[in-house]
């Protein structure tokens, strides 16, 4: 196998490492590893990408099992560290180390790079180096493994290597402290602060001072060890006249003034001697030109130096008089004509920076329609996200861009496994012809059990099982089941809706049909088709009419927001009844009216002992599970929705309570003013469709939204650069209309489709 496609391999190995968290303890069995990541709401197969990248995986993985299990097996066995040391030795020599070592300085030394060449002869022989200092000193002892390591370690970091002399007119870097008495005419010693002369001189070596200075008194004459970090210091003065005797024609000495916004630097103290013994004046100089405001040629030419350092200080002064909207000073424009002739591919990137504007382009039709397909098949989350940010929807379904992996359990996968669980439990219930109001806690219990223990061992869920960690996760979210559903059968006891489907799909998603979802026309031709899967729906029969209502599961507290309604940010719920009302004869046989449509927040609550005094904790519980969203204003299907209601009595089901006079309130909306929200809903998702394939990518993101857009306070920061201070307002956060209530919504939607003056009439 060539180097690239095994390098290839190994990365592809590494992603499924991360995303599941797998361990030394999982490369024994010989089973495969899953990797299965949904990153598709409502999808729950497993992607071919995804098995494919499984599968290479696993390929990567028993190769390396191949070599590594019987290398450990037989280092297990060594009694002491002279037999592991020898069994380390002899499984290097059999992989090849040091002949693809042998080959890497080959090939430096056909390319002419001396050093390269050097430093991988040199790693190789520190190692021998090392392996043999081991065997000599401790290899009569027992083999501890985690001392080894902690020896290799420290022997590589404090190895030196040596270089390739350096010829005629070359620079020569070196450490301070390491100045060998080799006269150069010009010498630079930087950042001499208070901090680093004095040297900060730290002992991060095995031996204490105490043990080097115990030790030092048995050695013989001819072995010593590295000096004590009182030596080192004693010897500092010492090392600082070699370094300033380096220079035979002339000595600078410089420091930072700044330390990185973490105030300012002092000048060392030997440097401050020789400054005032001497009498020699410390001159400043700025770091960048575009600071300067002497324009005299002495002071401009302390800012030319090599080619890619000059235009680096060019960039600079252009952007900066670009930005403040004025004319440059004339010495640098005539450099820019001077320097433009003549560059080099990456040079023409650098300049080409100052006519940057950080705006994405518009995609052309033609390539909308070939990323995204003249047909669009949408999740309402996705056109939701559209409408939160066009820039964030074109790298997420657009790219398909995404961030590897890590062993962490994602909002997405949380709502999963709730989804799941519940659905499970509920079609469990049905299919055991069952009905979930009639059912005691022991029973309820007895088939969650059951549920749950089922669901650990899908490859969907597999990573709740990872770890110990990932264990405790699903020990709470399965607890957190359990209390949803105590909740849900406490509310059943106390209305009359039923639920009768669960996790209902409409459209088409992840190659399974459903009921057919809502299409729309779009402007080019083709067609937007809405998917998904409604959680639950619940129905009633009144007077020989069916009532709906759409119950949509969180795991977070969410209400109904009216301004996010007006403008296209919580397409869901709303598209959810619209969907289950529209196609209700194929889903219950006959023609259903709505009824509601609400948000179930999935919690495991805590209650306050000290507010439950002489109150009832199960009522108290079950108030923290009541529904949120919009109730149908028809007062007969109200009382029939929560038949507990009394005066006084507020519903622990719905947004619902009867007052003193037995009238009712609560989060109402008359059928008339929510066919009108509907039929909004339905104009957002096709303006929507048609923007995509348009070729909408603003980067736009909502002010009040910024902390949840992807490209402002998430995974897309790095590639959108969105920064609300560039000049010319390239980037700038939009402001909503503001919507005050239902009411204001209303209004604002039948001023929308002239509707106002004709109730009057």
């Amino acid at each position: 196998m060539k180097t690239e496609d095994w390098r290839k391999q190994v990365d592809i190995l590494e992603n499924v490492v991360l995303a599941y968290g797998y361990e030394g303890k999982d490369w024994k069995p010989d089973e495969d590893w899953i990797y299965a990541r949904f990153h598709l709401e409502e999808m729950d197969e497993q992607l071919d990408a995804d098995k494919w990248m499984q599968d290479i995986a696993n390929q990567a993985k028993n190769e390396i099992r191949s070599i590594l299990l019987p290398f450990y097996k037989c280092l297990s066995k060594a009694e002491t560290n002279q037999d592991a040391a020898r069994i380390l030795y002899q499984f290097i020599e059999k992989q090849g180390v040091h002949e693809h070592m042998l080959y890497w300085r080959d090939q430096a030394l056909e390319e002419g790079d001396l050093d390269d060449a050097r430093k991988h002869e040199q790693v190789w022989q520190t190692f021998i180096q090392l392996l043999d200092e081991f065997v000599d000193v401790l290899g009569d002892e027992k083999w501890d493994i985690e001392s080894f390591q902690t020896i290799l370690e420290t022997g590589f970091e404090q190895a030196t290597y040596s270089i390739v002399p350096p010829s005629i007119d070359q620079v020569q870097f070196s450490s301070f402290d390491k100045s060998r008495i080799n006269t150069r005419k010009v010498v630079f010693i930087l950042g001499l602060t208070d901090t680093k002369l004095p040297m900060n001189v730290e002992n991060d070596s095995i031996l204490t001072d105490e043990d080097r200075e115990t030790l030092s008194q048995v050695l013989p004459v001819d072995k010593f060890l590295a000096p004590t970090t009182s030596g080192l210091l004693a010897s500092e003065p010492f090392a600082a006249y070699l370094a300033f005797m380096n220079a035979s024609e002339k000595l600078i000495l410089s420091y930072p003034v700044r330390n990185d916004g973490a105030g300012d630097n002092r000048l060392s103290p030997y440097i401050d001697r020789l400054a005032r013994y001497f009498s020699i004046p410390i001159q400043s100089y700025y770091s960048e030109a575009s600071v300067l405001r002497e324009e005299s040629l002495s002071a401009l030419s302390h800012y030319i130096g090599s080619r890619v350092h000059t235009i680096g200080q060019l960039v600079t002064v252009l952007r900066e008089s670009l930005d403040l909207n004025q004319y440059p000073p004339m010495f640098w424009v005539l450099l820019y004509l001077s320097l433009s002739k003549g560059t080099t591919p990456l040079e023409r990137r650098i300049l080409s920076s100052l006519e940057y504007r950080n705006v994405p382009k518009p995609l052309p039709n033609e390539l909308a329609e070939e990323l995204y397909g003249k047909n669009l098949y949408l999740s309402v989350s996705q056109l939701e996200s559209f409408y939160l940010d066009p820039y964030s929807h074109f790298l997420r379904y657009g790219l398909r861009l995404r961030e590897r992996a890590v062993q962490e359990l994602t909002p997405a996968e949380t709502g999963n496994f709730f989804h799941d669980a519940l659905d499970s439990v509920f079609r469990t219930i049905v299919n055991r012809d069952l009905a979930f109001n009639t059912l005691t806690e022991k029973e309820l219990n007895t088939i969650t059990n059951e549920v749950l223990s089922s669901l650990y061992d899908k490859n969907k869920f597999r990573l709740l099982s990872m770890s110990n960690r990932m264990q405790f996760v699903r020990k709470q979210l399965s607890q957190t089941v359990r209390q949803m559903l105590w909740a849900m059968l406490n509310q059943s006891k106390r209305t009359k809706m039923t639920a009768k489907k669960s996790e209902v799909l409409f459209g088409r998603l992840a190659g399974k049909q459903g009921i057919p979802g809502l299409s729309f026309p779009l402007n080019n031709g083709g067609e937007l088709h809405v998917r998904g899967k409604i959680d639950r729906l619940d129905t009633l029969e009144l007077d020989n009419q069916l009532y709906l209502s759409v119950v949509d599961y969180k795991s977070s507290d969410k209400t109904l927001d009216f301004q996010e309604l007006y403008h296209g940010l919580m397409l869901q719920l709303l598209t959810y009844l619209d969907t289950a009302v529209e196609f209700s004869e194929e889903l219950f046989g006959q023609k259903a009216r709505p009824a509601g449509a609400f948000y179930a927040h999935v919690k495991n609550p805590m209650l306050d002992g000290k507010k439950l005094k002489g109150k009832d904790p199960l009522l108290e519980m079950l108030k923290t599970f009541k529904m949120k969203g919009i109730l149908l204003n028809e007062e007969d299907l109200l009382l029939q929705m929560d038949h507990t209601l009394e005066p006084k009595i507020v519903s622990m089901i719905y947004p619902l309570r009867q007052k003193a006079d037995s009238s009712l309130s609560g989060d109402f909306i008359m059928l008339e003013d929510l066919e009108l929200l509907l039929r909004h809903q339905r104009d957002k998702i096709r303006e929507a469709g048609n923007l995509i394939v348009s070729g909408d990518n603003r980067l736009a993101p909502i002010y009040d939204k910024k902390r949840f857009t992807p490209s402002v306070g998430g995974e897309y920061q790095s590639i959108s650069q969105f920064d609300v201070l560039l000049p010319d307002n390239q980037n700038q956060y939009r402001k909503l209309t503001p919507v005050k209530n239902q009411q204001d919504l209303i209004d604002k939607l039948k001023s929308k489709y002239h509707l106002l003056g004709k109730e009057e009439k």
